[in-house]
């Protein structure tokens, strides 16, 4: 089968800097990627689910996840870039988790 590169880069953020955040692609963890970090994985030129979910959030009750659909028919040059950005969600941070996530996350695709 063939196989698409996929770069993911963080974008650093004060917002869960202490945590890393783990890459699923079809359900599949494949790796983990650290504030202001990137990593590039081999993934099959088929439709497939990037989630990206918060480690280490256990001590609140609303997790920082998020799911976006790679669409490989769009992509020319066998290379997708991804860029993954942490905003903060002021409710969330102010009330230490409890009255939602600490962050929200924006996936943005290029391909």
């Amino acid at each position: 089968m063939e196989q698409l590169t996929l770069n993911i880069k963080r974008q650093s953020s004060f917002t869960g800097m202490a945590m890393p955040y783990r890459i699923y692609i079809n359900g599949v963890e494949m790796a983990t990627i650290n504030n202001g970090g990137s990593v590039s994985l081999q993934i099959p030129n088929q439709q497939s689910v990037l989630k990206v979910s918060m480690v280490g959030n256990s001590m609140t009750f609303h997790s920082v996840e998020k799911d976006v659909v790679i669409f490989p028919e769009y992509c020319k040059s066998n290379v997708i870039n991804c860029e993954i950005v942490t905003n903060t969600n002021w409710v969330g941070a102010l009330s230490g988790g409890l009255f939602g996530a600490v962050g929200k996350l924006v996936i943005n695709v290029n391909y």
